[in-house]
């Protein structure tokens, strides 16, 4: 429903005119700069996704085990593998019992004794029981593992590598942690090509009179100022998810835990991907210290597992964020165009679809804040009216602006959709039943927001999609009661 962007004459200095379908606006031209930025980061987005789907469908499937795995088997006979097998076993069992203890007992797990034990990983204990250790830290598991490899080198052997890969991860969860580093670059480019672009279109984002006279002799002015928005561009985006907050709250005014309900959770995911770059995966004090106000903190070592739950919620939450951040730039830099609008229309969509009501009004209210109220963005205007319905806003105010609203004659479609805000049944089907009465296709109505909605309260609206995407039906064929001739 966006209109067409306008287009501007020029004169490119040859006192020719320049033909107008080839000029842009400067809005348009800083949307057009901003939309690289974005198409790119999406497309990384959909490339880690089907990666991710392409681990997770792996999940399901039989591991089948490492050659070397295979080899000691074989050496050991099927006997002695099997009984390795079944104390290896029997020792995880323990150590998980340890594990599930440890949170009941505020980090220690009870000993057989009645005393308390510091868990350790499965693999520790093994390793401990192979080398003689276990009398002292693990005698109970002494009489089953220690047994079964007595002083066989490959049943020793065959114990660690055994252990090690029943424990293995999940190939979601090994792709999930090696997606999470790149999903934050990724992010951080985006950004970094929306603050390039600030720095740029801003007269007032860079103090010029603080520019090294070094740059003044060295480079002409046009490159000057180039180097000077590269080098301010890295210096943010090298300080950090909440360091960015903070920042671009002051200039140029997008303040980022503002846009989206998952703050929390991308703080969280962004000192994740640190402690997987700088601490093994596992929690450590840096990480404990950067995490969002009120969120449990595990103990240190713990091992930071990025799941499949876990990386679907992320990819999920860093998208989302992605796009009312871009909305909100353009907003911030093209305040009066339809630039922003553009953007938001599709994101506020899927925001609705997904139930996202804040955010999907994050994004509305950020686009359509700047422009008058005769904006021609119905789209947006009903979407937005539908999500702060769906909060919970005064009902008496939000159904007084919606029964004030004309909707525009040459669309016929937001008839229904002033019904469908409305919640009213029978004037819903009547608008939707005048349609079908002129010929004009109500089916692609049935994905929108507001319409499922309506289907899911009325079994009339719903049926009336059903026969729209369906279309007229044939009768059946009548049967044929002729007897055949006799031969």
């Amino acid at each position: 429903m966006t209109p067409p962007p306008s287009r501007e004459h020029g004169d490119p200095g040859d006192g020719k005119t320049v033909d107008a379908d080839r000029s842009f606006t400067d809005d348009e031209q800083v949307a057009l700069v901003a939309g690289v930025a974005w198409t790119r980061f999406r497309n990384h987005m959909a490339g880690y996704r089907s990666l991710f789907e392409l681990a997770a469908r792996r999940d399901t499937m039989a591991r089948d085990r490492p050659l070397e795995l295979q080899r000691l088997g074989r050496s050991l006979g099927s006997a002695k593998r099997r009984t390795v097998e079944t104390a290896v076993a029997e020792v995880a069992r323990r150590i998980e019992a340890d594990f599930a203890a440890k949170a009941e007992t505020g980090g220690e797990a009870p000993d057989i004794a009645g005393g308390l034990r510091h868990p350790v990983a499965v693999e520790q204990a093994i390793a401990a029981v192979i080398v003689g250790m276990g009398r002292d830290m693990f005698d109970r598991d002494e009489a089953t593992l220690a047994v079964a490899v007595g002083s066989n080198g490959d049943a020793a052997r065959y114990a660690m590598e055994y252990a090690l890969w029943t424990r293995g991860e999940a190939p979601s969860t090994v792709v999930g942690r090696t997606l999470l580093p790149a999903v934050v670059a990724s992010f951080g480019e985006l950004l970094g090509g929306l603050v390039r672009l600030w720095l740029t279109v801003d007269d007032k984002a860079i103090d010029k009179k603080q520019i090294p006279v070094g740059l003044l002799r060295k480079y002409p002015p046009q490159d000057i100022l180039r180097r000077v928005v590269d080098e301010t561009t890295d210096e943010v985006i090298g300080q950090g998810l909440t360091k960015w907050n903070k920042q671009l709250a002051e200039k140029p005014g997008v303040r980022l835990d503002s846009l989206t309900e998952a703050w929390p959770q991308l703080v969280e995911a962004f000192a994740r991907r640190n402690a997987i770059v700088h601490a093994g995966g596992v929690a450590d004090s840096v990480y404990i210290g950067r995490l969002p106000e009120g969120a449990d903190e595990p103990q240190l070592g713990t091992p930071l597992v990025c799941d499949k739950r876990y990386t679907e919620g992320v990819l999920a939450a860093v998208e989302d964020f992605a796009a009312a951040l871009t909305v909100a730039w353009l907003a911030r830099l093209v305040p009066e165009s339809d630039q922003a609008a553009a953007v938001a229309e599709g994101e506020v969509v899927r925001a609705l679809k997904e139930k996202r009501w804040r955010d999907a009004k994050t994004m509305a209210v950020a686009a359509l804040g700047p422009l008058g109220e005769d904006h021609g963005h119905h789209q947006l205007r009903v979407n937005l009216w539908m999500a702060r319905r769906e909060l919970g806003e005064d009902w008496p105010k939000l159904q007084q602006e919606i029964l004030g609203w004309e909707p525009p004659d040459d669309d016929p479609d937001y008839a229904v959709a002033k019904a469908a805000l409305l919640r009213d049944e029978q004037r819903t089907l009547g608008e939707l039943r005048r349609l079908q009465a002129i010929g004009h296709p109500i089916a692609d109505m049935a994905d929108w927001p507001l319409m499922r909605d309506m289907q899911q309260r009325s079994k009339a609206i719903a049926s009336t999609f059903r026969g729209a995407a369906t279309g007229p039906q044939r009768p059946p064929p009548r049967p044929n009661t002729r007897r055949k001739r006799q031969r």
